[in-house]
């Protein structure tokens, strides 16, 4: 069966430019990194600098590649930073006040700009160019001006930064299994397993690593203010903060109180850390433990605010074939559309900016099409006419995450899930809801009505992880084996 290509569609970012435009302060800052005059951060992928205030914006960078991790040389006039310009993750270098950015490492594999050596003279970047020990990596220095980087031990060494005299380095061995800290999709919050990074501190003139205490919690970023180290982890609770640790008493104190979002990155210069929470930065005075918040106002021109064509051909969800056989229910880019098998038009039936619509269903007779709108906490499955005109019926299903199944019968239920692994079934006529079951493991749920629509085939993922085929009989309420 031939099925023709789903047509490209706008997307309604007009909107959201105008909306960023009314704003007084810009949102979504990452990477945040500080000197005595300058604060240096990520947006949308480019790396701009600004005054310590926030005033006066200027954006460095502005390749459609992401550039990330800006750290400043000890005298602020240069900017590391790691970019994937030649599709390889790099260390860069450019000049606080602007210029073109200059290539310091070249192999195929990922080089990460970490840290400053002390005196200025080179950029410390972890590399795994010569272990091959998953989530580690090792230390390796490369001249401002160029050359072949130097390794400087042979420990493994992820992330971290040099006191103030570079006789001693305080880092993480390994990347923790929440990856969406570095650069990762996705990753465990809260993660409390054996890929939980601690902090070590390395003494080279004493030739001894000190660990910081805490089993099983993810300790990160570590940065120097004065002799103390100062890191971000989730060991109160699940939300990230930054602690202290005293390097004299070897005791460890929380310093900042974030209860919402985690804190995903800082930076320390003198007493002064800055930091990012939700996509805001803020400062923190080391010793008093003062917090002011920066606010940033940038117009870039941006093109991903531009109102442009998008292919949703290579984004679909689900698809759902009609009764008919002559169109396909589809789900891409948070919308439905039907499209048409051989002769037709795409509708789209939604047309939502800032809202997903998901997993659309036929209806048995063909004219009517099911899906879930989680455009609100309260998920809703609505039954809309396939042609997209008319009044839809909403449902209310709750405050999990929904999936639908199978519309059947003759139409009068749809069998759906959830992520708490329920299987239910919704009468389409009055809205009342049948739990069926529910799986031990996280398994696929397979689901089918009879042609009367008086049963349902579905599968059950046991304690053994094999599936079971049951039958639910809605007349009696039961499952049968």
């Amino acid at each position: 069966m031939k099925m023709k290509t789903l047509g490209a569609v706008i997307i309604g970012a007009a909107s959201a430019h105008a909306l960023a435009l009314a704003q007084e302060q810009t949102l979504l800052l990452r990477d945040p990194a500080i000197t005595d005059a300058h604060i240096a951060f990520v947006y949308a992928g480019d790396l701009w600098v600004a005054d310590r205030s926030g005033a006066n914006p200027r954006r460095l960078t502005s390749s459609l590649v992401d550039e990330t991790n800006p750290v400043f040389s000890p005298d602020g006039s240069m900017i590391a930073y790691t970019a994937n310009y030649e599709n390889n993750e790099d260390v860069y270098v450019i000049a606080t006040a602007g210029g073109q950015p200059k290539r310091l490492t070249w192999r195929s594999g990922d080089d990460i700009a970490i840290d400053w050596a002390p005196d200025g003279s080179a950029i410390a970047f972890s590399s795994r160019r010569e272990t091959n020990h998953g989530r580690s990596a090792q230390l390796y220095h490369v001249g401002v001006d160029g050359g072949l980087p130097e390794k400087q031990m042979a420990a493994r060494i992820f992330r971290g930064s040099y006191d103030a005299t570079a006789s001693r380095f305080a880092y993480i061995a390994h990347g923790p299994a929440y990856n969406g800290l570095y650069g990762g999709t996705s990753g465990w919050r809260g993660y409390r397993g054996g890929a939980s990074p601690s902090i070590m501190i390395m003494d080279m003139a004493a030739q001894s690593v000190t660990e910081i205490a805490g089993d099983r919690i993810n300790d990160i970023e570590p940065m120097w203010v004065g002799d103390d180290v100062y890191f971000i982890s989730d060991r109160d609770d699940k939300v990230l903060n930054i602690f202290r640790y005293d390097a004299a008493s070897g005791e460890v104190e929380k310093v900042s109180n974030e209860t919402v979002w985690d804190i995903r990155a800082a930076d320390a210069h003198g007493d002064t850390i800055i930091y990012e929470a939700g996509g805001r930065l803020k400062t923190m005075n080391a010793r008093s433990g003062d917090v002011s918040e920066i606010r940033v106002s940038i117009r870039p021109d941006l093109p991903q605010l531009r109102p442009q064509w998008k292919d949703a051909s290579g984004t679909i969800e689900t698809f759902d074939l009609s009764p008919t056989g002559k169109r396909l229910a589809l789900t891409a880019r948070g919308d439905v559309y039907t499209v048409p098998i051989d002769d037709g038009s795409t509708r789209n039936l939604t047309k939502t900016d800032g809202a997903r619509e998901y997993t659309g269903l036929w209806s048995p007779d063909g004219e009517r099409i099911a899906y879930i709108d989680a455009s609100t906490a309260q998920q809703v499955l609505v039954i809309a006419g396939q042609t997209g005109n008319g009044d839809a019926r909403r449902f209310p299903l709750g405050g999990d995450f929904y999936s639908l199944l199978s519309w059947g019968g003759e139409g009068q239920r749809i069998a759906y899930t959830n992520n708490k692994l329920e299987l239910f079934a919704i009468d389409t006529g009055n809205g009342r809801i049948s739990r069926i079951s529910a799986g031990k493991h996280r398994g696929q749920v397979q689901a089918d009505f009879s042609p009367d629509g008086r049963w349902l085939a579905y599968t059950e993922e046991q304690s053994n992880f094999n599936s079971m085929l049951k039958l639910y009989d809605f007349n009696s309420g039961r499952s049968f084996d």
